[in-house]
């Protein structure tokens, strides 16, 4: 409890230097997704474009990282190691190792439920379509099984922060299997149903009780992963060379 206490102090160091940028971001964000969700949604729900998809599923993994400072971002560090340089920094201070990993979570919860939660709310409010074809409690679930899902995905990223060593081979073997996988996920989808977000609108039609249990159940447990995962990972890093 105590690091998870500290790991806010933490949190609220870094949010009160990089708000303003955050805030900036993320308006920017909002108001875009928020318009191609809004004008989008009928043509994909009759044509099954991919394209939305493609977007949606964005919103909910990569919101977050886009909306971070540079000089915070996971980058290139030495010629052969990645990861957040501020993450380093705070590694090299006498702080509990625990609390700096919850830091980097709770960060990306800041950075990411506000405002997928503020996307989801005009998606139903300026898209007639979703209003009539999900109940308010439908649509809950839907809100919280895709907002699971941005935690399970885009945990991800706050786990990177602790930093990898990888070389351009690696580099590029994990962006392309990252493409080739992604697309599959894609491509099965548009081909046996509707697409990825038609089918969780299906999903909370008919089971939304179930559909939030699962989703809270899923994300929870995969962060407390991600998080043993990303300290099995610090411990093998050298933050001094």
């Amino acid at each position: 409890m105590n690091s998870w206490k500290e790991g806010l102090w933490l949190a609220q160091l870094e949010l009160k230097v990089t708000t303003f940028k955050r805030i900036y971001s993320q308006l920017i964000m909002i108001v875009l997704f928020s318009l191609f969700l809004a004008t989008t949604v009928d043509g994909y729900l009759e044509n099954n474009a991919v394209l939305f998809d493609i977007f949606f599923i964005l919103i909910f993994v990569y919101l977050g990282p886009w909306t971070v400072p540079k000089d915070f971002q996971y980058q290139k560090i030495t010629h052969n190691r990645f990861g957040s340089p501020y993450f380093t920094l705070l590694n090299q201070l006498p702080i509990n190792s625990g609390s700096v990993i919850k830091s980097r979570f709770i960060i990306s919860f800041v950075n990411t439920i506000p405002s997928q939660s503020i996307i989801l709310i005009a998606f139903y409010y300026f898209s007639p379509i979703i209003s009539e074809t999900l109940s308010p409690f439908e649509y809950l679930a839907f809100s919280i099984l895709w907002i699971g899902v941005g935690l399970t995905l885009g945990s991800i990223f706050p786990a990177s922060d602790v930093g990898d060593y990888a070389g351009k081979f690696k580099v590029s073997f994990y962006g392309v299997a990252l493409v080739i996988g992604f697309g599959l996920v894609l491509f099965l989808f548009s081909t046996f149903s509707n697409g990825i977000v038609h089918a969780t609108i299906i999903a909370v039609q008919e089971w939304p009780l179930i559909s939030i249990i699962l989703s809270i159940i899923i994300a929870i447990t995969s962060i407390i992963a991600w998080m043993k995962s990303a300290m099995n990972k610090m411990n093998k890093m050298d933050y001094f060379v």
